[in-house]
């Protein structure tokens, strides 16, 4: 049985939270409330508990820190976070420069000697999640899961240029407020 989802959008987050309760009156609903100032950032866990929210997301914090992540990692492919942001899972594509090509995923651990973990490798026709005998080669896709520090330096240790962007000017009309705060 698939349980109702109660969405109100309102451009006041006290609204948002009033208007969340109403989803008590529609029993076994679950309610997901937009809160957008980030005043109430602190206190997520005590309103999420006290209205009997299922889920709270601020839109433009979460957009400001993926525009982070791809501001520190922008020669990754694609990031996602896990664990509030300690993990993640990056993809990258190997190039000849690297000096990964006919390397097995336990030689390139052995080698740099940076906590990582190989979650999967794509290459031209399969997709495999890697045993330590497992063979790169240049043109795969790799994606590894660790911490954004861990990832910073096994991509340095392999020569793939981050091209981190040090200074960036960001403007928006609505959410600058957000934006600063990453």
């Amino acid at each position: 049985m698939i349980s109702p989802v109660f969405l109100r959008n309102t451009s006041v987050s006290p609204f948002s939270f009033r208007e969340s309760q109403y989803s008590e009156v529609l029993r076994h609903c679950q309610t997901i409330a937009r809160v957008r100032n980030p005043i109430y950032s602190k206190e997520i866990g005590f309103i999420k508990e006290r209205l009997g929210l299922s889920m709270i997301m601020n839109p433009e914090l979460a957009a400001a820190q993926e525009i982070s992540r791809l501001l520190r990692f922008p020669a990754a492919i694609k990031i996602d976070p896990f664990s509030k942001g300690r993990v993640e899972l990056l993809k990258f594509k190997v190039l000849p420069e690297f000096g990964l090509d006919g390397m097995s995923v336990s030689q390139i651990t052995d080698k740099y000697r940076c906590d990582i973990l190989f979650a999967a490798i794509e290459s031209k026709d399969t997709l495999a999640i890697p045993g330590g005998d497992h063979l790169v080669h240049n043109g795969d896709f790799v994606s590894i899961i660790a911490t954004p520090k861990n990832t910073a330096t096994f991509f340095k240790k392999i020569g793939l240029k981050t091209h981190q962007v040090r200074n960036c000017l960001l403007y928006t009309s609505d959410a600058a407020d957000d934006l600063t705060r990453v």
